[in-house]
């Protein structure tokens, strides 16, 4: 009987460890587990602060419109003043250089077209060019959406939309002017890519 005793008190010192995550070895050697402390706070932690320099500066200026445009209220040219948008960032020879280049997309002229713009992307905007004012077409350039300086690409982006009208169809698009300073000329912006 002793020994049944004996043997449930052994089974019971064991259980009684393991529940409690003591281990021989722990209890020999002196070393007790460290205690988890709980807290009610969570620990505070800080957004670390973006430089002012990375954050763009837009200028909103119109939704998009998504309405189905009707072609008696078409008029092919340039139906906006890319001059009423000057300000900070966005200078008048810019604002002149991106209203020269929808009237030689109106035009459908290609010397017109590729003057105020980088080398670099002529033929790759002569595509877009292409696409935008196909031959047959004809183009009205209806509005400005926003005009954003993107400090930290050093760029400046210009979304626009405009109707093509092409045998009696009419539809409108959209796409994006990028400007870049010119190397070594930090005040002189050129066009860039046109998405």
């Amino acid at each position: 009987m002793k020994k049944n005793h004996m043997v449930i008190a052994i089974i019971g010192a064991a259980a009684l460890l393991g529940i409690t995550g003591c281990s021989p070895s722990d209890t020999e050697s002196g070393a007790i587990s460290d205690p988890v402390v709980v807290s009610e706070e969570p620990p505070q932690m800080e957004p670390s602060p973006q430089p002012e320099t990375d954050k763009p500066e837009t200028i909103e200026i119109s939704e998009q419109k998504t309405d189905t445009p009707d072609p008696a209220d078409f008029k092919e040219g340039v139906s906006l003043d890319m001059t009423e948008y000057v300000q900070s960032f966005f200078t008048e020879e810019m604002a002149e250089a991106i209203q020269h280049n929808m009237e030689a997309i109106v035009q459908n002229d290609d010397e017109a077209f590729k003057q105020g713009m980088s080398e670099d992307y002529v033929e790759p905007n002569l595509s877009v060019k292409s696409y935008i004012h196909p031959d047959g077409g004809a183009v009205e350039f209806e509005d400005v959406h926003f005009i954003t300086y993107l400090k930290d690409r050093n760029r400046i982006q210009i979304f626009v939309s405009y109707l093509l009208k092409t045998d009696e169809e009419l539809t409108r698009g959209s796409f994006e002017y990028s400007l870049i300073p010119v190397k070594g000329e930090e005040d002189h912006w050129v066009i860039a890519t046109m998405d």
